[in-house]
């Protein structure tokens, strides 16, 4: 699994619909520009609506910053707001942990060395 990440471009289908292919193209060049290590995807963090709005999201980014700079990995975030929150209200909640715009409503986050 880890010589899949290390590769110096990664291949993305570009019959995912919605447009994918110009962003397939994008995504399949720019991550190891950025950063030529390992890097982590994830689309969606979700909270079971009885624990929202007690902090349980900023605890779980919170776990993955700390493991991602630990590991040194970059993370890649494709955010889609499906649930309550807009997508400006989960950019903004995304770039509290670094995150920041690579193209649309994809963001990214470099590993901090300096982190402990």
């Amino acid at each position: 699994m880890k010589e899949l990440f290390e590769n110096e471009s990664v291949s993305f289908s570009s019959d995912l619909g919605h447009g994918c292919a110009e962003l397939c193209e994008l995504l399949a060049e720019v991550p190891t520009k950025i950063y030529p290590g390992i890097w982590f995807w994830f689309s969606r963090l979700y909270v079971q609506p009885y624990a929202r709005r007690k902090g349980a999201a900023t605890d779980m980014m919170n776990k993955v910053v700390a493991w991602a700079d630990e590991k040194g990995v970059a993370i890649l975030n494709g955010i889609n707001p499906y649930g309550e929150m807009t997508l400006e209200q989960l950019m903004i909640f995304y770039t509290k942990f670094g995150f920041v715009v690579l193209h649309g409503n994809v963001m990214y986050r470099l590993p901090r060395r300096d982190s402990k």
